[in-house]
Formats: structure tokens, C-alpha cells, sequence
């Protein structure tokens, strides 16, 4: 499913090569300088789950953000 996500212009650059997500079983982790790139990050993956019917739980989904804003990150139709 990944592989299928176009994140061509997301993530940041380390040594000329760019990185957007870490990926081990069944956790991810996404990477993102941009706040408005993130969330549409974190809804990409929820939306191709779907199409294979597969559904990410909200309440096991762990945000963890290095910045000083207090907006809270949409995923899927919950705040979080």
C-alpha cells in the first residue's frame, strides 16, 4: 500500500535521499516538516486501508510532534 502513496514531495532530505516514513510490522512512522503535509500523511494511508478494507483504530494512534503549536492533527474525521 505504501508503495502506492505518492509522497514525492513530502518529508525532508538527509544526504540527498528523502524520507517520509519508517515502516516495522504494523507500526509507521511519519516524517514531515509541514504541519499541512503531515495530515494529509497521516489520512493517505486511511484511505487506501479502506479501499482494501482494512481500518486504522484512532484510539491506538500515537501522535508524537517536535514544534511549539497547539493544532491538533486531524485523522480521518477525529482531532487528535
Amino acid at each position: 500500500m505504501f508503495r502506492s502513496l505518492d509522497w514525492k514531495d513530502k518529508g525532508v532530505n538527509i544526504n540527498g535521499e528523502d524520507l517520509n516514513n519508517l515502516r516495522f510490522a504494523d507500526d509507521v512512522i511519519l516524517i514531515e516538516k509541514s504541519f499541512t503535509k503531515l495530515e494529509e500523511m497521516l489520512n493517505d494511508p486511511i484511505r487506501k486501508g479502506e479501499e482494501a478494507g482494512l481500518e486504522i483504530n484512532p484510539k491506538k494512534t500515537i501522535t508524537i510532534r517536535n514544534d511549539r503549536t497547539n493544532k491538533k492533527l486531524r485523522i480521518g474525521n477525529i482531532g487528535k
